[in-house]
C-alpha cells in the first residue's frame, strides 16, 4: 500500500469508530407517518415563557429542551418524580432513581426496557451529569403514541393529516408551574407512485452503473459513500445531548470509503484494486435498505428535507446494487474460465 493509502484509510476507520460512540444508541428515530411538534411554553396561567424553548425532533422521538443561563428548570416524571433538572448555569441532570430515567430509553417504555428495582418514586432522587449548555433532550411518552398499532380514530385511507392528542408536560419554572403544549398528528404517505418510480430509477442507474466501466463505477461508488458518510456524520454530531443515533448510518458509508481507498491505493494490480472498489459498494446497499422506508413514511428521523433523502437512498441502493451485480459478474466469470480447462481436457 503506498504512503498515502497507509494515512488515510486508519483516518477514515478512526472516524468511524469514534463518532457514534458520542451518541447512545438505545432507540433512534426512525422513518415515520407521525408528527409531534411544540405549540407554547407557558406557565400556569398560560403567560408565554421567554427565552425557554421546546421542540420535537425526530417526528415524535424526542423532546429538546432548551433552557438559558440564569434560569432553573425541573421536569417531573410520570409519576410527578423528579426526573430532570436544569440548572443556572446550564448543568442538566437525571435522577437515575426515577423510572421516567428508565422508561425512556426505548420508544415503548415497558414494552422493551425493565426498570432496576433501584428506580423508585419515593427514593431520594440520585442525579446524574447529562450535558452542560442548558439543552437536552429525551424519549417523553406523552408526546408520542404509545403503540405500534395505529390509533383507533385515524383513517389510513383517508390521505389527510390527522389529529391524534394534544399533549402537555408539566414544567417548574424557578420554582413556579409552567408547562409544554404539544401536538401529535398522523401523516399520510405520498402516492404510491413516489416509491414506484424511485424505485424504477434506482434499478435503471445499477444496471447502467454494473454495465460502465470500472472507473466512472469506481467514481459513483466513492461519491455516494462520502454523500452518506456526510448525512450520517452530520446526524451525529448536529444532535443535541439524549438525542440516540444509529451507528450504522455512519459505519456503513465509512467502510465503504475505508475500503474504497484500501482498492484505490493498497493494490498494484488494476483488476484487484477495481473488485475491491466494487466490493466498496455493499455497505451502502445496507445504508440504502436501512433509510428505504422514507420512500413510502413521510416523516425522516433527521431535519433535512424528505426529497433530498429520497433521492439519496435511491443513490445509495443504485450503487449498492451495482457493486453487487459487477461482484457476481466476476465471480460467475471466474467459475465459467476455471471450467474450461476442464471442458478442453475432457474433450481431448
Amino acid at each position: 500500500m503506498s504512503r498515502a493509502g497507509r494515512g488515510v484509510v486508519p483516518g477514515v476507520l478512526a472516524l468511524v469508530l469514534l463518532l457514534p460512540g458520542q451518541a447512545a444508541v438505545a432507540d433512534p428515530a426512525r422513518p415515520t407517518h407521525y408528527r409531534s411538534s411544540v405549540t407554547a411554553v407557558v406557565t400556569g396561567d398560560a403567560t408565554a415563557v421567554p427565552g425557554v424553548t421546546a421542540e420535537v425532533v425526530g417526528g415524535d422521538a424526542y423532546l429538546v429542551l432548551a433552557v438559558p443561563s440564569g434560569r432553573a428548570v425541573e421536569v417531573p416524571g410520570y409519576e410527578g418524580e423528579a426526573y430532570l433538572r436544569f440548572a443556572v448555569d446550564g448543568r442538566v441532570e437525571v435522577n437515575t432513581r426515577s423510572p421516567a430515567r428508565w422508561l425512556n430509553d426505548a420508544r415503548f417504555g415497558a414494552l422493551d426496557v425493565e426498570v432496576p428495582a433501584s428506580a423508585d418514586v419515593d427514593a431520594p432522587p440520585q442525579w446524574e451529569p447529562v450535558a452542560t449548555a442548558g439543552r437536552y433532550a429525551w424519549h417523553d411518552h406523552r408526546i408520542h403514541f404509545m403503540s405500534p398499532t395505529l390509533p383507533g380514530d385515524v383513517d389510513p385511507t383517508a390521505g389527510t393529516i390527522q389529529d391524534v392528542f394534544a399533549w402537555e408536560i408539566p414544567l417548574l419554572l424557578d420554582g413556579e408551574d409552567a408547562r409544554i403544549e404539544g401536538r401529535l398528528v398522523w401523516v399520510p404517505g405520498p402516492s404510491p407512485a413516489v416509491p414506484l418510480a424511485l424505485l424504477v430509477v434506482t434499478i435503471a442507474a445499477a444496471g447502467w452503473l454494473s454495465a460502465t466501466s470500472p472507473a466512472r463505477r469506481g467514481i459513483g461508488v466513492l461519491s455516494v459513500a462520502m454523500l452518506t458518510l456526510a448525512t450520517g456524520v452530520a446526524a451525529a454530531v448536529l444532535s443535541p445531548p439524549g438525542v440516540d443515533t444509529e451507528p450504522a448510518l455512519i459505519v456503513l458509508p465509512g467502510i465503504a470509503v475505508a475500503v474504497w481507498l484500501l482498492g484505490r491505493c493498497g493494490s498494484g494490480s488494476d483488476t484487484v484494486g477495481s473488485f475491491v472498489r466494487d466490493a466498496a459498494a455493499v455497505p451502502l446497499l445496507g445504508w440504502g435498505l436501512w433509510w428505504s422506508a422514507t420512500w413510502w413514511r413521510p416523516v425522516p428521523p433527521t431535519a433535512l428535507p424528505i426529497g433530498l433523502v429520497r433521492l439519496v437512498v435511491a443513490a445509495a441502493l443504485a450503487v449498492g446494487l451495482a457493486g453487487l451485480i459487477a461482484l457476481l459478474r466476476r465471480g460467475l466469470s471466474a467459475v465459467s474460465l476455471d471450467r474450461e480447462p476442464d471442458a478442453h481436457t475432457f474433450g481431448s
